[in-house]
């Protein structure tokens, strides 16, 4: 488990742009100073992977840290399905995700399970592409955190402990907006397991 960022405050690129108007490097650069945080988290969104060498390049040149990286959302949602060519495609997406995070030096990954409503409705593939993705996180030296899942077939909290049950060393990232959404705000704040 990385403790890099513990006590850091990382201030998301979503906080600072978002689609359409993504956040490039020199927006990121012109808005560091004025922001009080450790360093980003970068979001990777359509706008990133063509143009990742020249702005990790740039962040790094200013010294400007990346903490951690959200991986792209339509990584999660290619494994909300029971289709094996969409599991395939999930897993080269990641591993193509993953070669951004380290070359934007962060050793930490979000992984949004957001399909909805397959990343619930077919969970036992999701646990099946998810235990390959940790696998490929953990040879690109990532350790990867997944945020919160729609859900409608089972409470949030139930498939978010089924996750930590399977894999006791995930940690999670939550979504307060999501959790008001799905009515979760309790469950998950009581989940005593969730927060040791």
């Amino acid at each position: 488990m990385d403790h890099t960022n513990v006590n850091k405050i990382l201030c998301s690129t979503g906080a600072i742009g978002y689609y359409p108007v993504n956040p490039d490097a020199g927006l990121m650069l012109d808005v560091f100073p004025r922001i009080t945080a450790d360093g980003y988290e970068v979001m990777i969104d359509r706008a990133l992977p063509p143009n990742a060498v020249p702005w990790s390049a740039r962040l790094r040149e200013a010294g400007i840290p990346v903490g951690m990286m959200h991986i792209g959302k339509a990584t999660g949602e290619l494994f909300a399905t029971d289709d094996p060519d969409s599991h395939a495609a999930g897993l080269a997406k990641l591993a193509s995700d993953l070669d951004i995070v380290r070359l934007f030096g962060a050793r930490q990954a979000v992984l949004h399970l957001w399909g909805y409503p397959g990343n619930d409705r077919h969970f036992g593939r999701t646990m099946a592409s998810f235990e390959d993705a940790l696998l490929l996180a953990e040879d690109a030296g990532v350790e990867l955190l997944v945020e919160t899942i729609p859900c409608v077939e089972r409470p949030l909290a139930d498939r978010l402990r089924t996750l930590h049950d399977a894999f006791p060393a995930l940690r999670f990232t939550v979504d307060s907006r999501l959790l008001a959404l799905q009515e979760a705000i309790g469950s998950v704040l009581e989940a005593d397991w969730l927060w040791d």
